[in-house]
């Protein structure tokens, strides 16, 4: 039986110290935990007295390339002491060798209790399950684990699927096109009278069919449709199954946007019996931005990773499949550092873009949501009352989730901007948390008075 404290009568930062003491305790059982199946099923065949029976058992490989051979009844062993099912205890067993043998960076950080154990699991069993040898698996593993401290772990997973794309790009490329090989669509018709639809296709067949959605509901909506979006984003798809009706929809649209005489005219409805086409279908493909983020290096190359934002990463050699079939147009490199601050509270496009540049995540402890698209909170307020100049800056803004933006406003957590694109942050319980601008948070507890020495 437990023995556990009762905290109905102590203070809130004392049941914090409480919380992260138990979770302490709890990371350092898990661990121990592991060391100790890790050596069971290490030398069971050892320890089992000399018998020439079958019955002992054959030795089988129950991890990736690299793990030693086991005794088949290991897991049966640990499963009933454990009251766990031979499946569990299979799964748990070759992470832990996996752990151990192809990731030992990362299995001495989980030693040290720096990466908790089921992050270190999640890694592994996504490095095994997509193939990677034991040459690339290590390659990755000294790649991956000196970034593991403070790194959010969504982020980590981003940068994982980087990484088992640059370590290994001929296999990439080999999972891409088995993924291109097996894309599907199915209907699933359901007794009141409306299906579900289902389908796996090229990510970007799958964004220029959402886009094409997109843009015939906007035009219904213009036409009078007072249906929600996704009502008419599901019209939408009905108009998209008659390809001529469809291209005579767009077709009007385009008109009616050129034609300076018909411009204040409302576009007329789709009909059975749409007119064929005149003007060139490329005027009627889909306009999308497109955010890359490629190295000269990789460019140049031919090889490498790209990172898509809303995709991921992906070969560099994958880009021209992945943009066929679009218009492209080429931006200049930005830099972030040459926008000038501005004296409104208003926060010009070009100083946005900065912005998310430097920060592709929120700048909150741990963040790891894509800043594209989230509030810019000034750190330190914007003041009307004494218009200085100069608040709106670069060096004076970060991506905030709209949560985050209103427990800085309104439910008393604190940050200071102590250098360019580093935030120091407070908790109303008075923990706090150094976000060193790098994607990385350093948990300080409450004794930090001066920005830590990153």
């Amino acid at each position: 039986m437990f023995e556990v404290r009762d905290l109905h009568e102590v203070p809130l930062r004392d049941a914090l110290d409480v919380l992260l003491d138990a979770r302490a305790t709890r990371q350092a059982a898990e661990v121990q935990e592991a060391i100790a199946i890790l050596h069971i099923v290490q030398n069971y065949h050892r320890d089992l007295p000399e018998n020439p029976m079958p019955g002992r058992g054959r030795l089988v490989e129950l991890a990736a390339e690299g793990g030693p051979k086991l005794n088949e009844f290991v897991p049966l062993e640990l499963s009933a002491a454990l009251g766990v099912s031979q499946q569990t205890i299979t799964l748990l067993i070759s992470d832990l060798l996996d752990l151990e043998y192809r990731h030992p960076l990362l299995w001495q950080l989980v030693r040290q209790g720096s990466v908790p154990l089921w992050q270190a699991r999640r890694i592994v069993a996504r490095v095994s399950a997509v193939g990677l040898g034991l040459r690339a698996a290590l390659e990755l593993d000294r790649e991956l684990s000196p970034t593991m401290t403070g790194l959010s772990f969504g982020r980590a997973l981003k940068l994982l699927e980087g990484l088992i794309v640059a370590v290994d790009p001929r296999g990439a490329e080999e999972r891409a096109e088995t993924q291109r090989r097996s894309r599907w669509v199915r209907l699933h018709s359901q007794p009141d009278g409306v299906s579900w639809l289902e389908g796996r296709v090229n990510s970007a067949e799958g964004r220029q069919f959402d886009l094409a959605l997109n843009r015939i509901a906007a035009i219904l909506k213009a036409n009078g449709d007072t249906d929600d979006r996704q009502n008419r984003r599901a019209s939408a798809l009905a108009i998209l199954a008659n390809p001529l009706l469809a291209v005579s929809l767009l077709q009007r649209e385009a008109q009616r946007r050129t034609s300076s005489g018909s411009a204040q005219a409302d576009p007329a409805p789709p009909t059975t019996n749409p007119a064929p086409p005149t003007i060139d279908p490329q005027r009627l493909l889909p306009r999308a931005t497109l955010f890359l983020h490629v190295s000269d290096q990789a460019v140049r190359k031919g090889r490498g990773v790209a990172r898509v934002e809303g995709i991921g990463p992906v070969p560099v050699r994958q880009l021209r499949r992945l943009l066929k079939g679009t218009r492209v147009r080429v931006l200049p490199v930005f830099d972030p550092g040459g926008v000038t601050p501005v004296d409104a509270y208003e926060i010009p496009a070009p100083m946005r873009r900065a912005v998310i540049l430097r920060h592709p995540t929120d700048v909150f402890a741990f963040g790891s949501c894509p800043s594209r698209g989230l509030d810019l909170d000034h750190t330190d307020p914007y003041r009307h009352e004494d218009g200085e100049p100069g608040q709106t800056r670069v060096d004076n803004l970060g991506p905030l989730t709209r949560r985050q933006h209103r427990a800085k406003t309104h439910g008393g957590w604190e940050v200071e901007q102590v250098l360019p694109g580093r935030y120091l942050w407070r908790s109303p319980l008075g923990m706090d948390y150094w976000n060193s601008g790098d994607g990385r948070t350093f948990p300080l507890g409450r004794t930090a008075h001066d920005p830590p020495p990153f």
